[in-house]
């Protein structure tokens, strides 16, 4: 997932103002198994030195089921 987060900050790379674009959850469903998981963006980590961009701390993951009646 982290290879297509989107981490960037300015809007020549596609966004249509200057503020910082951040993924802001990621989601993981299991048909099979009826569930749903979750991560919820919360705040930027330290910069990487190679990309510039800096590490997206994420929530734990908040695991959803669907129940069968």
């Amino acid at each position: 997932m982290a290879l297509v987060q989107g981490k960037v900050d300015e809007a020549s790379e596609g966004g249509h103002h200057d503020l910082p674009l951040r993924t802001l959850y990621n989601t993981v469903v299991d048909i099979d198994k009826k569930t749903i998981e979750v991560k919820f963006y919360e705040r930027d980590g330290k910069r990487n030195l190679k990309t510039g961009y800096p590490e997206l701390i994420f929530s734990k993951p908040f695991e959803f089921q669907l129940e069968n009646k």
